[in-house]
């Protein structure tokens, strides 16, 4: 026996064992590389910039084989990753498998030392207080601490102790903040539930988070600018301005040497760099797509050069002589500045250079404010300087002064400005270039030495006299620019404005006028319209009389009527004493006919259950009681001037076909649409004629054949098919009698539900005799249910478990539908929609939904269908004011209604009928991507993403449930997997290869 059949669950000589022996069985080490692999995935962006900017020291706590720390080294392999758990067995193997990587083991799970970041992944559900271990964690932990368990596991695993949820994690524990708490979906290969990432942070972490999320937000507005500038040229004041930096810095090394641009952007200042052929240069940026802009540039240019995506606030390695930059630090604060300085002295042997907009160019200022009030500033807050000797020796660097330069630039800007004439241009350049304006004011930009120690000296160009030391005022006059272009901005879209709400205004006059002159006309045409619709009325009156007495001359109910009205003539003659009994018997039928529905319901069931007892079933007289009732309703719905369609028409016209197929008569074509339905169509698409007999009980009128699809035809008469050899029946159990009379049919008998489904003019003992007839005769035998299948089977080996289907591309919208007009105040009030729809019968537990109803009054309960047998007028459940039924809806209305259910429901009880239930809207529920509770039917039950509810207490928690399932990826992608499966097209395949496992091809040929 195994050590887990004795050792307390979650002990460590339970580990043990289970590490030896169930581990790889139960593919551990696949779930810990996936959950491992999410929760970096899923880690907030400060985070995942934090390790992969930083040399962090990461602990995984429950390490198990080291699979996890395998992935978190090769995700962030600038960071020391470790591992610990507390079972020998997995440690020894984690060391075997990683041998460079740090494994740990303690007997008690202790941490002992301190990691800036530690990693809990799948392990706290395995205790009972775990809250309590979260706390001893981030005794360790210095900066922050993420873990990741199931979320809202029900019911638990038999060795996890805690379910989970948001909540359980509060907001501050152990002096950490939470920072993140989110649900991520699962794949079911690995975890069949939810999953709850969550992370806390410490004090002195959090102090430097803002920044970290600064530097993101930075990155992704340089990432925006470089994807969508186009490659450009160098212009004149770029290409003035680079060969003064290029002299600059030949000056500082006049033998040439390494220099790296940190912050390059597009790399404009090293390409003037590169074309002197002195230096060996590298560009660095933290934008991807800033480096990849300036090696096309490069690349334009047959340069060559080293490009390397890196964050220059962390530190590197002095590799380089010199270390520049042109146009970052203006963007930053004074904190700021002095980390990217020491970051760039970091890399540097020597000198450091920093290049920013110049505070002191007056026209640089005049250009941004018009720009920036016009929308046109694409670099956000920019700070121009006169003065970064405080932010260099802040950064440890000996300051060697200043140079002031970009004087091309400055003429750019006047050039650029909008407003100004051609005269007045060349006047202001004139003064610019005079000795009139200082040289530090005519300079766009200004540009910082410093050096690593101690220089003898720099040369004469680089001034250390200070051009303001206050860096508040920077900030300030940066500030006052902004907003001034603001309110001059807002100026002049004032001025717009009013100048269109006075366009406006006129039009407005001119509108009224032509609106009261136009009413007046209006009223007067319509005054005339009703009198001469009046005249018309009148006219369509007697003309539309005449017409419909006409046909009503030609029909045979008229001719029939006549006849009907001799033989009352010569019965009772007027006057006589027969004619005085049937006047008396009128007012009995007149209050019959006046009864409520449900009373004359009623009366109609008494009637038949006498019918049965004087006409029984199975005998002469009960065969043509049916058969003439048949006939006067075939007769009665007859319609005047219809083109019949006989049935040499209809074989003529399908004489490419690959059989015959019958339905006898069962149930109206156009009335909720079943099972029947949907074969008799695949039929059709599979190439067979396909005749659906319909009894016209309910919706159907017409006459002959009607074709409803290709090789698809509706029949009001079975009789006139019965001359048709050797063509497919497909009945049920009430079509037997029709079977009988055909010549050498090939039947299919389709054992749709329960016998006690139909409360139908049949007694049960007739119903069974006919079925088991079917089921001894046919070739070819159905059953909807795993439990009808059984029952058949031990009659029929060879009987086909063939479950209804669904019309997939019919119910699966790939564009969302409008509201339809009776739901659309429950859709714009934003209320969950428990829906369903199909018959309402005496099967339906109308008792479960109204419990759940009144329950949950924050939900709307939707129902869609027909009171089938009255059932729902008795239970009164449309009675309660969250609880709408609208009545039946055509099939092709249903996808629509369908679309706004919140969870799509299947509430029957649970009896001998709806335990051999295959619901037709079940996989239609499914092609919508709905979730699904229904109560524990075995056929629902069989379904993994059917959710399914034992008893009234679980229903109400199971329909929110389904609400939260319903948001999952995975889940509706399992539900839409799931339809695609079983589709009536896939159903058909069952039937016609089990039909061509039959000799049949002689009835083939003769159909």
């Amino acid at each position: 026996m195994n050590t887990t059949d004795k050792a307390p669950v979650n002990s460590r000589p339970w580990w043990e064992d289970y590490f030896a022996n169930q581990w790889d069985a139960n593919n551990g080490r696949g779930q810990t590389t996936y959950f491992m692999q999410r929760l970096v995935e899923n880690l907030p962006p400060a985070e995942r910039e934090y390790l992969a900017s930083r040399k962090a020291s990461i602990l995984d706590w429950g390490c198990a084989f080291g699979d996890g720390v395998k992935v978190l080294a090769e995700t962030f392999p600038r960071c020391r990753v470790a591992g610990l758990d507390f079972a020998e067995r997995a440690v020894a193997e984690a060391r075997r498998c990683f041998p460079r990587h740090d494994f740990r083991y303690t007997s008690d799970g202790s941490i002992g030392d301190h990691f800036d970041v530690i990693i809990c992944s799948h392990c706290l559900e395995h205790f009972s207080d775990p809250l309590q271990v979260l706390q001893q964690h981030l005794r360790c932990c210095r900066g922050f601490y993420a873990l990741l368990v199931p979320h809202k596991e029900s019911p638990l695993n038999s060795t996890h102790l805690t379910q989970f949820r948001k909540e359980c994690f509060p907001e501050r524990l152990g002096g950490f903040t939470r920072v993140a708490a989110e649900v991520m979906d699962s794949d079911p290969t690995y975890w069949s539930g939810q999953m709850l990432l969550v992370v806390y942070a410490s004090a002195s972490y959090l102090r430097g988070r803002e920044g970290i999320e600064i530097q993101i937000r930075e990155r992704e507005k340089w990432d925006n600018y470089y994807a969508t500038l186009p490659m450009l040229e160098i212009d004149d004041a770029m290409r003035d301005f680079g060969d003064d930096l290029a002299e600059r810095i030949g000056e500082l090394l006049p033998r040439g040497g390494k220099v790296l641009e940190a912050g390059c952007g597009a790399g404009w200042q090293s390409l003037a760099l590169a074309q002197k052929g002195r230096f060996q240069l590298t560009l660095m940026d933290f934008s991807s797509e800033a480096l990849g802009y300036a090696e096309r540039i490069f690349a334009q240019h047959q340069l060559s050069a080293e490009f390397v995506d890196g964050d220059v606030f962390s530190c590197g390695e002095p590799q380089f002589d010199l270390v520049f930059n042109a146009g970052v630090l203006e963007h930053y604060n004074f904190d700021q500045q002095v980390a990217f300085l020491r970051g760039m002295a970091s890399r540097s042997t020597k000198y450091v250079l920093a290049l920013v907009p110049n505070r002191m160019c007056y026209w640089y200022w005049l250009w941004r404010m018009q720009r920036s009030a016009r929308g046109g500033w694409p670099f956000g807050k920019e700070m121009p300087m006169a003065d970064m000797s405080a932010a260099f020796e802040a950064a440890g660097l000996s300051f060697l002064g200043h140079w002031f330069g970009g004087e091309t630039w400055s003429e750019f800007f006047i050039k650029d400005l909008d407003g100004i004439d051609g005269q007045l241009r060349d006047e202001l350049l004139a003064v610019h270039r005079s000795p009139i304006v200082p040289e530090k004011q005519r300079a766009y930009l200004v540009a910082a030495l410093g050096c690593k120690g101690n220089v003898a000296g720099a040369p004469s160009c680089w001034e250390t006299a200070s051009g303001s030391s206050d860096f508040t005022l920077d900030q300030l006059t940066a500030s006052l620019a902004d907003s001034l272009a603001a309110v001059v901005a807002a100026e002049h879209r004032c001025k717009q404005l009013n100048a269109v709400v006075a366009d406006k205004d006129k039009l407005v006059a001119t509108g009224g006028e032509a609106c009261e002159s136009l009413r007046v006309e209006l009223h007067q045409r319509s005054d005339e319209i009703v009198r001469l619709c009046g005249k018309l009325a009148d006219v369509e009156s007697h003309s539309e009389a005449a017409k419909e007495l006409a046909v009503l001359k030609r029909t045979r109910g008229y001719h029939l009527l006549l006849w009907f009205w001799r033989i009352r003539t010569l019965l009772a003659p007027p006057g006589s004493r027969r004619a005085k009994m049937g006047l008396i018997a009128r007012k009995p039928l007149s209050w019959a006919a006046s009864l409520a529905p449900r009373s004359r319901q009623a009366g109609l069931r008494c009637l038949r259950g006498v019918a049965r007892r004087l006409a029984p079933d199975g005998t002469s007289r009960g065969r043509c009681v049916r058969t003439t009732v048949e006939k006067v309703r075939r007769l009665r719905r007859r319609t005047p001037d219809c083109s019949e369609i006989d049935l040499d028409q209809v074989l003529r016209e399908n004489r490419q076909r690959r059989g015959i197929v019958v339905y006898p008569p069962f149930i109206d074509w156009s009335w909720m649409r079943q099972r029947p339905h949907h074969l008799m169509s695949q039929f059709a698409k599979a190439g067979y004629l396909s005749l659906f007999c319909s009894p016209q009980r309910h919706t159907d009128s017409f006459q002959g054949f009607v074709p409803v699809a290709e090789r698809l035809y509706l029949c009001d008469d079975p009789g006139s098919l019965f001359k048709l050899s050797g063509c497919l029946l497909l009945t049920a159990w009430s079509g037997w009698e029709t079977v009988t009379k055909f010549h050498r049919p090939v039947v299919i008998y389709d054992y749709l539900d329960d016998l006690g489904v139909a409360e139908s003019w049949a007694s049960e003992q007739y119903k069974l005799g006919l079925h088991r007839k079917l089921v001894a005769t046919s070739q070819v035998v159905l059953a909807t249910a795993r439990r009808l299948h059984e029952e058949v089977a031990q009659q029929r080996p060879d009987a086909l478990y063939c479950p209804n289907g669904v019309d997939y591309e019919h119910f699966h919208l790939n564009v969302p539908p409008s509201p339809p007009a009776d739901i659309a105040d429950l859709v714009n009030a934003g209320r969950p929609i428990i829906g369903y729809y199909g018959a309402l019968a005496r099967w339906f537990d109308y008792e479960l939904v109204a419990r759940a109803a009144t329950i949950r009054k924050d939900w709307a309960f939707l129902l869609i269908g027909p009171d089938f047998d009255q059932s729902l007028a008795v239970h009164n459940l449309a009675a309660l004011p969250n609880v709408r039924w609208l009545g039946e809806k055509k099939y092709e209305e249903l996808p629509a209604y369908l679309h706004y259910f919140s969870v799509a429901t299947i509430p029957f009880l649970i009896n001998d009928i709806t335990k051999a239930t295959s619901p037709v809207k079940l996989f239609e529920y499914m092609a919508a991507t709905k979730p699904i509770v229904t109560t524990d039917m075995p056929e629902c039950r069989s379904q993994p993403c059917v959710i399914v509810a034992r008893d009234a207490v679980e229903y109400a928690a199971m329909l929110e449930e389904a609400m939260h399932r319903g948001k999952s990826e995975s889940y509706r992608r399992t539900l839409d997997q799931t339809a695609r499966a079983n589709t009536w097209e896939a159903r058909m395949k069952q039937i016609i290869n089990q039909l061509d496992a039959l000799d049949t091809e002689e009835h083939l040929r003769s159909a």
